[in-house]
């Protein structure tokens, strides 16, 4: 997954060609995934089915989760939040284990002058 995760980032950071660098970045992070045995990260196909078929809900609906998932994510312990991810089972490959988000809440912080 870091590796994914850097050639994505260098990719898009670095901005190699004048067009088509999410494409080459989705390309080469979805490359190092499979080169590890993990699942590719695909929103394309409900974007697919958007702009094919009309159907928006695959979208939103994976759009959603992950909006969901992210607003989640948050916290200065890294333990902590990992102990949080192998709870959802965010580490297990689909067949092994469904994501399952579990809401936290934030705990706000009141600041006084």
């Amino acid at each position: 997954m870091a590796r994914a995760i850097y050639m994505m980032f260098l990719c898009s950071e670095v901005y190699p060609f004048n067009d088509g660098n999410g494409r080459v970045a989705r390309i080469m992070m979805n490359a190092e995934l499979v080169k590890g045995n993990q699942t590719r990260i695909n929103y394309l196909l409900s974007l697919r089915k958007l702009s094919r078929n009309k159907e928006p809900s695959a979208l939103l609906k994976v759009l959603d989760r992950l909006q969901l998932c992210s607003d989640n994510l948050y916290g200065d312990d890294f333990d902590e939040l990992n102990d949080y991810l192998v709870k959802c089972n965010a580490f297990e490959e689909p067949e092994r284990g469904k994501l399952n988000i579990i809401e936290r809440t934030f705990k706000k912080v009141e600041f006084r002058v």
